[in-house]
């Protein structure tokens, strides 16, 4: 994740003014083995290395190398709380405050981890026939004009970084209004006031764009206006974005399956060996050593409680051996255990691919002689409304 080149946008050094009960809530969001790795690479960046006090008596990189030293000794502390951390960046690493570039960072973090702090909806990317358009979109050219556009009315930040395990660019972009009357009367005041950063995401070899839910914000219209003017043409022919009115899904991971360059949204469940790649036999492949004629295939020799564990993974995951396991847990950072407050494990019952919202519309003819049908509404709400874990509203 590096930061993104720009000449207009406010630079990532700029820390804003937060309150410390904000400053608070947006780290107390991560894990705590996520704080320590990236209070470590904070310390290693000249972007965010923290600023040298006044009365200390180490030279600036000798300063850091001690927060290097007191940071690994906090996380080999089994003793040690997340509460612990925050303290020490708020009141003394970074007391003077996060600039844009940790902030972005944090979002970024909170992203890879994959806990659903952010809504993902989609927009499809269609010619004027109608007809869907993968495009072939330059991030930094594509991010360069979209900055161009929206600096002409805010003032902006953007950071922009590659997934590690998708196929994909993951953009966000921070706008702020700048406080004319208050900011430059009274230096207490912060000079400019933020907007929710807007996120987007730009899968390889697909029709789609994923992004933040689109509210009623003026950012938001703007910003989606913005991402249609600088998307590349399809042969000379402009192209338009439509929107979906789908509700958000807060797994990118979850809509990157469904919409994204992968073979999972056409085969969940049972049928995700075909999307794995596990039932398809190779050219030179020998036919023979086919997972249908295998023994063990159909349930093999275990225990009841064997037995059921494998059919819930079919049913939940698609898988039934350890072989085949959920790529979500391989994408999580693989830090050192100091302590019980780890990232969750995944539950057995759990859905490959995690949503949170389902409504189905419930219509039987009520009488045979009349006319009429029932009309009942069922909305499911939960973390994971395919899995066994959901909450019925």
């Amino acid at each position: 994740m590096e930061p993104t080149e720009r000449r207009t946008s406010l630079p990532d050094t700029y820390i804003p003014k937060y309150s410390v009960e904000y400053l608070s809530r947006s780290l107390e969001r991560l894990t705590t083995e996520s704080l320590y790795q990236l209070c470590l690479r904070w310390t290693k960046s000249q972007h965010t290395q923290p600023q040298l006090p006044k009365d200390t008596i180490y030279t600036h990189q000798g300063f850091c190398n001690k927060l290097t030293k007191d940071i690994k000794a906090l996380q080999k502390n089994p003793q040690t709380e997340k509460s612990d951390i925050i303290r020490k960046i708020i009141y003394e690493y970074w007391s003077s405050g996060l600039n844009l570039l940790q902030h972005a960072q944090l979002d970024s973090q909170l992203i890879l981890d994959d806990f659903g702090d952010f809504g993902w909806t989609y927009s499809i990317i269609k010619d004027g026939d109608g007809k869907e358009v993968c495009s072939q979109i330059d991030i930094p050219s594509f991010t360069k004009n979209i900055v161009s556009r929206v600096n002409e009315l805010y003032l902006t930040h953007v950071y922009v970084f590659k997934h590690p395990q998708l196929p994909a660019h993951v953009v966000r972009i921070q706008v702020f209004d700048l406080n004319s009357r208050q900011g430059l009367l009274d230096s207490s005041q912060p000079q400019v006031s933020p907007h929710a950063p807007f996120l987007i995401c730009t899968p390889s070899e697909s029709p789609y764009i994923f992004h933040s839910e689109i509210s009623d914000d003026v950012f938001h219209k703007l910003i989606l206006k913005t991402i249609e003017l600088c998307l590349p043409e399809n042969d000379k022919i402009p192209v338009k974005l439509v929107t979906s009115e789908q509700k958000p899904i807060q797994s990118l991971a979850s809509i990157h399956a469904l919409k994204g360059n992968s073979r999972l949204g056409k085969s969940l469940g049972v049928w995700s060996q075909y999307a794995h790649g596990h039932v398809d036999t190779g050219p030179l492949g020998d036919l023979d050593q086919h997972s249908t004629l295998q023994e063990h295939f159909n349930g093999g020799s275990g225990s009841p409680e064997t037995k059921l564990d494998e059919i819930a993974s079919l049913r939940y995951q698609g898988f039934i051996t350890d072989g085949h396991t959920s790529n979500r847990s391989s994408r999580k950072r693989d830090f050192s255990v100091v302590e019980s407050e780890m990232v969750p494990t995944r539950s057995q019952f759990a859905s490959h691919t995690p949503l949170q919202h389902t409504e189905f519309l419930i219509q039987e003819p009520i009488n045979s002689n009349v006319p009429s049908r029932s009309n009942i509404k069922l909305k499911l709400f939960g973390s994971d409304r395919m899995g066994l874990h959901m909450d019925i509203l």
